[in-house]
């Protein structure tokens, strides 16, 4: 019985050394827009605490210490039952980072049951918890709690169930070979202690559940790379995309245009046109070597230059207002002028008087927020006398926002005319 408490004390305690490692790994690159990674490092924190109290109840010996060997025992099917619930969290937020529709209702519907067989477990524990009546001894002289460990079976069957049904509907959105390996860390858990050898059956549970959040948390790393790589691709074909859509021949020959006009008259607001219009123009191709999100301040200073060349060409017929609060956050670069140019484009010719476009940026609970207002018209998506609905750089703008800086992009119509552009970066 010595020499079984022992190996399987060893073996519990190796196991949660390596979960201690991935945990530190995990929080190494530790990033809290990255949800994934956030779930995943609560995911190893949680059977980490496991796999730590089921190797310290072999060492109490239950004929000596039976509170403190009943208390660990307790504690590790509480942690059992943690893992289960954190199982489910994290399948769901991998399923949502695919980035793929799913069907929203019926994950929540399947987390409040989840939740709710949890909060059962939990009372169950708590109502037998060092009741004699359920305490028994095995062949190897252990002692552990019947009642609750037939919880756990149950609670581990039905969790896995419910995620099966999970993996099951999302499985257009993961992919087969997803799909493959996510059934698979599924059923590991259920399986029959009997598949182990008989010396690590007393802790046979555990060990399964930690084989089966290993290789989570493999499929993980791996797809994170994979994600990774996909989206620098597109990150840089939106870029591509953008610099195109930005710097098109017409705007070139109405700058160009304003310019030799302007030469005839003021010289030294030629120089100054021709100096902000060879800064714009390598700013943007500046922009082509980012790889990442820029400061707001360089992304503020560029559309400056922009809005200098628009009122050159259109004088007194654009009024740009700033209440510039927060500068403190990063943005993908060439976001605001595509707005402003929108703003510009669609409204200098609708309005009567001068066209406003007033830009702000603040911090609200934490969040900067970007506001671009304009008085023009508004905004009609979807409408055949909307010309914007059609055009494609707002989509480009809001899928540079999600994958470079966890933003999002909403367009609201004011009454009774005008449009916000509003901007939330996490």
């Amino acid at each position: 019985m010595i020499t079984v408490s022992r190996l399987n004390t060893c073996i519990n305690l190796f196991a949660a050394l390596i979960l201690l490692l991935m945990m530190i790994g995990c929080a190494v690159i530790y990033n809290k827009r990255d949800r994934g990674n956030k779930a995943m490092l609560q995911l190893l924190s949680v059977t980490f605490l496991m796999m730590l109290f089921s190797g310290c109840s072999f060492l109490a010996d239950p004929r000596e210490h039976l509170v403190i060997h009943m208390t660990l025992d307790a504690l590790f099917t509480l942690m059992l039952y943690g893992v289960m619930i954190h199982f489910t969290f994290y399948v769901i937020r991998y399923i949502q980072e695919t980035g793929k529709k799913v069907n929203t209702l019926v994950l929540e519907i399947i987390k409040t049951l989840n939740n709710t067989l949890f909060c059962t477990a939990i009372i169950v524990w708590g109502l037998t918890f060092f009741r004699d009546e359920y305490v028994v001894t095995d062949a190897n002289g252990l002692q552990y709690n019947e009642m609750m460990q037939l919880m756990a079976i149950v609670f581990i069957g039905l969790i896995a169930l419910l995620n099966l049904v999970i993996v099951f509907i999302s499985r257009k959105a993961l992919g087969n070979l997803n799909l493959l390996v996510f059934v698979i860390c599924l059923i590991i858990p259920v399986l029959p202690e009997t598949v182990l050898p008989e010396y690590l059956r007393p802790s046979g549970r555990p060990i399964l559940v930690h084989l089966a959040v290993i290789m989570l948390y493999i499929v993980h790393y791996v797809s994170r790379d994979v994600r990774y790589h996909r989206n620098e691709a597109e990150v840089s074909k939106m870029k591509n995309k953008m610099l195109i859509s930005v710097v098109q021949p017409h705007f070139i020959y109405n700058v160009l245009n304003s310019i030799y006009y302007l030469a005839g008259t003021d010289s030294e607001m030629t120089q100054r046109a021709i100096s902000v219009f060879s800064d714009y123009l390598r700013q943007n191709i500046d922009y082509m070597n980012y790889e990442s999100a820029i400061p707001f301040e360089d992304e503020l200073s560029h559309l400056k230059s922009y809005l200098e060349l628009m009122v050159l060409r259109y004088d007194k017929r654009i009024k740009v207002e700033f209440d510039i609060q927060d500068t403190d956050f990063k943005i993908p670069a060439m976001t605001i002028q595509p707005l402003v140019e929108n703003s510009i484009k669609y409204g200098v010719n609708e309005v009567e008087g001068s066209l406003i476009i007033r830009i702000t940026a603040r911090k609200e609970d934490g969040i900067n927020v970007l506001t671009v207002s304009d008085n023009g018209p508004g905004y009609h998506p979807g409408s055949n006398t909307d010309p914007r609905s059609a055009h494609k750089g707002i989509a480009n703008i809001k899928e540079r926002l999600s994958i470079l800086c966890d933003g999002e992009m909403t367009i609201n119509n004011r009454t009774p005319h005008g449009t916000d552009v509003i901007i939330r970066i996490k």
